[in-house]
């Protein structure tokens, strides 16, 4: 069923699923020490015993996003916050990471995220032109927070 792997000073539970099409996939979660990689290697062959295993889905970014901008967003913020974090979302998260599935987003593709933005042109919203030519780090670090939010809302 499920098995534990040591590379380097991380440890991998491993295990084979059939995802909505049908098809045989093998997935890898990493885990710091070894007992939490034995817990979650008896979580899923659990799981996957009772028939309660559920494979990952492969939602794209822009799809939580709007997911999680209508049932968190709507709730918690306030106009101009709705307005500036849809602004964020729309112009330089949807552009940049919009396809990319969530299950595939690690701390590489973050480091690769924040190098772009640092690359990017800033845009004029509003009739305001930009002050700047690039995405400032106050930008960034707003887009992080966001981003950060809406993860964390997703492992809800």
């Amino acid at each position: 069923m499920a098995t534990i792997v040591k590379r380097g000073k991380n440890f991998y539970v491993v295990f084979r699923y059939d995802d909505a099409n049908g098809n045989s996939q093998q997935k890898w979660e990493s885990f710091k020490t070894k007992k939490e990689a034995q817990k979650r290697k008896s979580e899923v062959e659990h799981e996957i015993d009772t028939g309660t295993f559920i494979p990952p889905a492969s939602i794209k970014i822009k799809d939580l996003l709007i997911d999680f901008v209508d049932m968190y967003g709507k709730r918690k913020w306030g106009l101009s916050m709705y307005t500036s974090n849809s602004g964020l979302i729309r112009n330089y998260i949807n552009p940049i990471l919009g396809e990319v599935n969530v299950q595939d987003v690690d701390a590489r593709v973050v480091d690769k995220f924040i190098a772009t933005l640092q690359k990017t042109k800033a845009v004029d919203c509003n009739g305001r032109r930009a002050k700047t030519e690039f995405v400032t780090p106050c930008t960034i670090e707003k887009i992080c927070k966001l981003m950060r939010c809406a993860f964390g809302q997703a492992i809800r």
